[in-house]
C-alpha cells in the first residue's frame, strides 16, 4: 500500500521528496520491527534455556 503511495507520488505527482520521505519512514518501521523481535526472541531463547 505504502509502496502504491510512493510510485504515484514519485512518478506521477513528481513529488520526489514526499516520495523519498515515505521511503524512509517505510524502511525505518521494517528496520525497527527486526529489531523488536530480535530482542524479544533473545528474550524468549533465555527464559526457555534457563527454564
Amino acid at each position: 500500500m505504502i509502496s502504491n503511495l510512493v510510485y504515484l507520488q514519485g512518478f506521477s505527482v513528481l513529488n520526489l521528496p514526499f516520495a523519498a520521505t515515505l521511503s524512509l519512514i517505510a524502511l525505518i518501521a521494517a528496520l525497527g520491527s527486526l529489531v523488536l523481535m530480535k530482542s524479544l526472541t533473545g528474550r524468549l531463547e533465555k527464559r526457555l534455556a534457563i527454564g
